[in-house]
């Protein structure tokens, strides 16, 4: 089983977040784990929060998808 890399980024704005989930859970491989938003209880989400999102992914889909650039890893 492939080594997989924990990472995480914030984003502004809760459509913001959800469209950067849905289209990182279409582009990564099977291999990899879904991204997913983790959320906080205590947050407004009426307001434009940032949010955390979160996943775990193949050195592959790392470098493929140049998450380097906006995500960091844990």
């Amino acid at each position: 089983m492939a080594r997989l890399i924990n990472c995480f980024s914030y984003v502004h704005g809760h459509k913001e977040a959800q469209e950067i989930v849905t289209d990182l859970n279409q582009m990564k491989s099977k291999k990899s784990q879904n991204f997913y938003i983790e959320y906080n209880k205590t947050q407004d989400y009426s307001k434009n929060d940032s949010y955390l999102i979160k996943g775990k992914v193949t050195n592959e889909d790392w470098e493929e998808l140049n998450l380097e650039s906006d995500f960091m890893m844990i």
